[in-house]
């Protein structure tokens, strides 16, 4: 399924790599941030709820084999989160 817009996770270590941005993964940042996405992703955007959500789309890609650690543990080993799409993905960073 393609996702309404994909991130581009660059990891401290390793390489980076993209993820769909699906309606799941919406549903899932709107409620956890009591926001709609327009806001979330709009002007004023949170770099924190950028980070979460891309760490949700991962989540719903691990592996047993490859699992995804916590989210303050992701954090740690997170060098930066970008759109993937800029054509796509209506984010701005200042």
């Amino acid at each position: 399924m393609a996702g309404l817009m994909r991130l581009r996770v660059v990891p401290t270590k390793g390489e980076a790599y993209e993820v769909n941005i699906t309606p799941k993964v919406i549903v899932a940042a709107e409620r956890q941030f009591s926001k709609p996405m327009t806001e979330l992703f709009g002007d004023g955007a949170s770099f924190e709820a950028l980070c979460w959500t891309a760490w949700k789309a991962t989540q719903y890609t691990a592996t047993p084999t490859n699992p995804v650690k916590p989210f303050e543990e992701w954090l740690d080993d997170l060098d930066s989160v970008e759109g993937a799409d800029e054509d796509r993905v209506p984010l701005e960073n200042p």
